[in-house]
């Protein structure tokens, strides 16, 4: 089976990007996100307009497009940015790389840049859930593309939103209305020899009676959890 590499998938968004005139093309992201065990892991962040329409602008639709404003934007003591990269040599678009390292995912929204974003964790016997909650989020409407990518610690994904792109990884679209509403991505994945119930600094620590409540009606209305699953 064909499987895309992060800079495959940018080859083919940039392929796409280009078929377009600068009149119609509008803001872009595509985000992927690498899970560990322990919660750490890394974000990879492209998004990219018209040059025409960015400018020398340091702050364009509310997304960053100078070194120090991404810093700033991205970074946390949680989050520390690895790589930024601003590519204007093209001479339609601008486009933002940025990759960076978060020491534990239920943190990552202690950075400006994803304050709109509520990670959930919740081992159970033998699974974990991951919840990737957008909050709604007005700045975000403006956006045309947007697509996330999650690798998660696991050899077996065992529901999800949005296709799988490997055994242990899937990708969602989710569309400016979504983010208008406010929207949840979700996996349930086979916990690996190494993790347990038991684990308490995997656990989410943040789930409450209510949490699990809504995790439930999401379980109901959208039946992604195997039938044995339990929240305890």
């Amino acid at each position: 089976m064909f499987k895309l590499t992060y800079s495959g998938v940018l080859i083919i968004l940039n392929f796409l990007f280009f078929l377009t005139t600068s009149e119609v093309i509008a803001l872009n992201w595509y985000q992927e996100t690498t899970i560990n065990n322990d919660r750490s892991g890394l974000i990879k962040i492209t998004y990219w307009d018209a040059k025409l329409k960015i400018k020398e602008s340091e702050i364009y639709q509310s997304l960053p497009f100078t070194e120090d404003k991404i810093r700033s934007f991205y970074s946390s003591d949680n989050n520390s940015i690895e790589n930024i990269k601003i590519n204007k040599n093209n001479s339609e678009t601008t486009y933002v790389n940025v990759t960076i390292a978060f020491k534990d995912l239920l943190k990552i929204n202690t950075a400006e840049g994803f304050l709109k974003i509520k990670p959930t964790w919740y081992i159970s016997a033998d699974s974990t859930v991951f919840l990737y909650k957008f909050d709604k989020n007005e700045e975000f409407k403006n956006l045309s593309s947007c697509i996330f990518t999650f690798e998660l610690p696991t050899i077996e994904i065992l529901r999800f939103s949005g296709i799988k792109t490997k055994d242990n990884s899937f990708s969602v679209k989710v569309d400016a209305e979504s983010f208008s509403t406010g929207t949840t991505v979700f996996a349930v994945f086979k916990n690996s020899d190494d993790i347990s119930a038991s684990d308490g600094k995997n656990k989410d620590e943040n789930i409450n009676l209510k949490m699990k409540k809504k995790i439930r009606i999401l379980i109901k209305n959208a039946a992604f959890f195997p039938l044995n699953y339990r929240l305890y």
